[in-house]
């Protein structure tokens, strides 16, 4: 990690979660849709030259656009995928997701730990970071996913900062020999006129 790696972690714009589909292929809504298309004149000045993103479609749909604006491929990494919370929709679901920021140890049956996410996110940045060294690198991910992997550069980093995380938004992690860090400093302009708050995805149950 001699030289320098810049991360933008992009989070997936709004999606709309449906007992219809299986998670793995819920869509982004019409706002989602218009939104990943507003964000790649966004992302295009940040020197971007790699592209990695979650097998999930919600986030291969939104990064696409961008990818096609830039004339780049996407890698896809099934380690950047969401953490599983829970199986179907559920109306308790927010109630499950602040236990599991409580227990990292606890899971549903058949879903997936704060831990366990946490254990192959942080690998799956390390690859890339390895992969792709001394360049500027486009990751799309999950709200969850990325939440963990940044509190666990930062214990600070909890269920409220997920909590106000938005659809899409970007986070920007420095990689050196100094090790990965989040420059917290960093807003990426014109964003705000595009990302919604995750409480405005539309449900389908």
């Amino acid at each position: 990690m001699a030289d320098r790696t810049i991360l933008y972690l992009v989070r997936h714009a709004q999606s709309r979660p449906s007992n219809r589909r299986d998670e793995p292929d819920w869509q982004l809504s019409d706002v989602g849709r218009r939104q990943a298309r507003q964000l790649s004149p966004l992302l295009a000045p940040l020197g971007i030259d790699r592209i990695v993103s979650s097998p999930y479609t919600r986030c291969m749909d939104t990064i696409r656009p961008f990818a096609e604006y830039a004339n780049m491929a996407i890698d896809v990494d099934d380690d950047l995928r969401e953490r599983r919370i829970t199986i179907g929709l559920r109306k308790d679901f927010e109630a499950v997701m602040a236990r599991s920021w409580r227990d990292f140890d606890f899971a549903l049956p058949g879903c997936e730990t704060s831990l366990e996410a946490q254990r192959r996110m942080g690998p799956a940045i390390e690859r890339i970071v390895r992969k792709h060294s001394g360049r500027s690198v486009a990751v799309c991910s999950h709200g969850n996913a990325i939440s963990l992997f940044l509190h666990a550069l930062d214990a600070a980093f909890g269920i409220d900062d997920m909590l106000a995380l938005r659809n899409p938004d970007v986070v920007r992690i420095l990689a050196d020999g100094h090790g990965l860090r989040r420059d917290a400093a960093f807003e990426l302009p014109g964003l705000d006129d595009v990302a919604t708050n995750h409480s405005e995805s539309p449900i389908e149950w």
